[in-house]
């Protein structure tokens, strides 16, 4: 890579744009990544995977092996858009690559950064302190270990497999993040609206 400056490093990132708006808001994003790459002296090199609920409809394929062992060893991020396609009701795809990838590289911590950067993008008026958390969201275990639901007799249940060392891990990194950054508090909360063990 000779055009490079000295002092540049080269990053591959891997596409998977994904189903519905998820490629649309990649290539939006595509140019703001490249910007700040480059303001911190990384140069970036971009390919694409073509996962997602047309290439499952098509071929069968959700995640192959192979693909899967390139993203873990030979790529340095996957940028993956969203996913998830009326056309594939059961969601096997989107289980496949996204949960897929969070259990088998262990990727146990989704980490969300939400900062207001200006009082006019949002009907909340915060006062007297700004809209300024993070989110330290349990990414795979939990409700995303969760059996399958089942009834017996007039009983509806819905089971989800939580660890010690899971609970512990994502908690701890919530308070150390909490600590080092200034933080006095740490609020628990779930996402029982979206997942499924919570529906009949």
């Amino acid at each position: 890579y000779s055009w490079m400056h000295p002092m540049e490093t080269k990053k591959l990132v891997t596409l998977i744009p994904g189903d519905g708006i998820g490629p649309e808001v990649i290539e939006a994003a595509i140019p703001v990544i490249e910007r700040a790459a480059t303001r911190h002296g990384v140069a970036l090199a971009w390919e694409r995977l073509p996962y997602s609920a047309d290439h499952y409809l098509k071929t069968g394929e959700t995640l192959p092996d192979a693909a899967f062992r390139h993203l873990r060893d030979e790529v340095d991020a996957v940028f993956l858009g969203a996913l998830g396609d009326p056309c594939v009701p059961g969601n096997e795809h989107a289980r496949d690559i996204l949960l897929g990838l969070r259990v088998r590289l262990d990727l146990y911590i989704n980490f969300r950064p939400v900062q207001l950067l200006h009082p006019d993008l949002t009907p909340l008026r915060p006062r007297p302190s700004p809209i300024d958390f993070v989110i330290f969201r349990e990414n795979t275990e939990g409700i995303y270990r969760a059996e399958r639901s089942r009834v017996q007799g007039d009983e509806y249940l819905a089971e989800e497999v939580n660890t010690a060392g899971g609970v512990e891990r994502i908690i701890r990194a919530a308070f150390e993040w909490a600590r080092d950054h200034g933080k006095t508090r740490v609020t628990m909360s779930d996402k029982s609206n979206a997942m499924n063990r919570d529906r009949k």
